[in-house]
């Protein structure tokens, strides 16, 4: 009888529990809220020689794609209102997945989640990650306001030659005021600017047989100081005038009919923005084209004036105009918009 007794309770107990009314836990479960994850939307780029621009919709996305480390996008969350970051990290694109994901050093799929708090975030990230070829450092960094310094490079035409790597395009992206309740619901928009400006040269025309040895930018600054700034947005610059001026060459030595022709173009070279005229007891910037006319031995210098600032996100194509005789070298300008070029995804970073 005991035993059926036993088995009774036991019975009793089994359907108590299936229909909830007895628990094994002292409190109930805690119920865990779901988390808003912190996402990014990024802008892609594409590279070019002779520097290596970001300026299309698959360059960037290529680059950073892999499954382990870099290369990545660095990013830095900053606490709102201070210069303490909330978290670092980097950027890679996961292709298997088609998505940004926030990855550590090695390549492990990290997670950030919003404040819950509701605080601001600034966010501030930068490719390459590894800035030794892009004559670029990160500067300081004040609510909502980084720096950036720059001492580009002025030798080797920033090309590729042997046993070098060529000078690469620095960008970045900003975004202030960020906050969960305002932005969990979709990714944080980077949107890369290039605060530097490109320069290219191609042929208008020149006699056959010359040779075009080489095009100097006379006087440039080659080193300063940019800061974002968020009208526009862009980034103004300041060079550093303590470390003077220095002569931009750029060696071709095209002879025109065989290895050069009307349309060829050398080019990107990056530059630091600035204006050619009106600098305090300083002299103009101008443009020395040499060469060689055909069958000569000497050579020529032709020295232009060129008043057309370098401004951030621009470049400036100077189309080459080497006349039918010896002495005659012309310029034309044209500037076009490097910023914005692409497009975004909207793949959020998990």
């Amino acid at each position: 009888m005991k035993r059926k007794f036993i088995y009774r309770q036991f019975l009793l107990l089994a359907a108590l529990l299936a229909a909830g009314l007895v628990s094994c836990n002292k409190e109930p479960a805690e119920v865990v809220p779901t988390k808003p994850e912190i996402g990014i939307s990024v802008m892609d780029a594409e590279e070019t020689r002779a520097a290596v621009l970001y300026e299309s919709t698959a360059g960037l996305r290529s680059e950073m794609t892999h499954e382990g480390e870099g290369p990545f996008i660095h990013t830095d969350a900053y606490w709102d209102g201070t210069t303490t970051k909330y978290f670092n990290s980097h950027i890679f694109y996961f292709a298997a997945v088609s998505n940004w994901r926030f990855a550590d050093g090695g390549g492990n799929i990290v997670h950030f989640y919003w404040p819950p708090d509701d605080s601001y975030l600034n966010f501030l990230a930068y490719a390459p990650e590894t800035l030794t070829y892009t004559g670029v450092t990160i500067g300081s960094y004040t609510n909502r306001v980084p720096t950036f310094d720059c001492n580009l490079p002025v030798a080797d035409n920033q090309t590729y030659s042997s046993g070098t790597i060529s000078m690469k395009e620095f960008i970045y992206a900003f975004e202030a005021h960020k906050n969960k309740t305002n932005d969990s619901e979709s990714a944080v928009p980077l949107q890369f600017r290039h605060p530097l400006a490109a320069i290219y040269l191609s042929i208008a025309s020149a006699k056959q047989r010359m040779t075009l040895n080489s095009v100097t930018f006379k006087r440039i600054y080659k080193k300063g100081t940019g800061t974002y700034n968020s009208v526009g947005p862009t980034t103004d610059w300041e060079p550093d005038t303590s470390d003077g001026t220095t002569d931009f060459t750029i060696s071709i030595g095209g002879v025109m009919g065989t290895d050069m022709h009307t349309g060829s173009t050398y080019g990107p070279f990056i530059v630091m923005p600035q204006v050619m005229t009106g600098r305090t007891e300083l002299a103009d910037i101008k443009m020395v084209v040499n060469y060689t006319p055909y069958g000569g031995v000497a050579t020529n210098s032709s020295e232009i004036s060129i008043t057309t600032a370098w401004a951030p996100s621009k470049k400036y194509t100077y189309a080459l105009d080497l006349g039918t005789d010896d002495g005659a070298v012309n310029i034309n300008i044209s500037v076009t918009d490097w910023d914005n070029v692409g497009s975004y995804t909207d793949s959020d970073v998990d």
